[in-house]
């Protein structure tokens, strides 16, 4: 019986971009988290500058919005709230630390709004 392959990031690496495009590009229509991720990785390409910008809008939003999230709604507003923060970590901060340190002070900054927003009882957010 064939071995099940492992998920690593070499193995990805291996498949190439043209294999990994198609599969990419599906989630990224499914989950709107992963396609501010891809969204990001894609800025990247045009400097830091362009991902500052995608994550500015971001945080702009966070920090003028004032509507409760539902409990329905708590899983897709924390994964949005961990892809932002994945993509300062892990996409601007490399990038430009200096840029990448001005965004995550921003980001924490917004936690009052967030929290007065939803209910945390499980603490899932204070993770983030």
């Amino acid at each position: 019986m064939a071995r099940k392959p492992t998920l690593s990031p070499d193995a990805l690496e291996a498949l190439g971009a043209a294999k990994l495009a198609a599969p990419v590009f599906d989630e990224a229509i499914a989950n709107a988290a992963f396609k501010r991720r891809v969204a990001a990785a894609l800025a990247g390409q045009s400097g830091p500058e362009a991902i500052a910008k995608l994550i500015d809008r971001r945080l702009s939003g966070l920090e003028r919005a004032r509507a409760f999230v539902d409990w329905e709604k708590a899983k897709a507003f924390r994964d949005d709230l961990a892809a932002l923060l994945a993509s300062i970590r892990d996409e601007l901060a490399p990038a430009d630390p200096a840029l990448g340190t001005d965004r995550l002070l921003r980001f924490l900054a917004t936690h009052k709004s967030v929290f007065e927003r939803i209910d945390d009882s499980s603490g899932e957010l204070q993770d983030i």
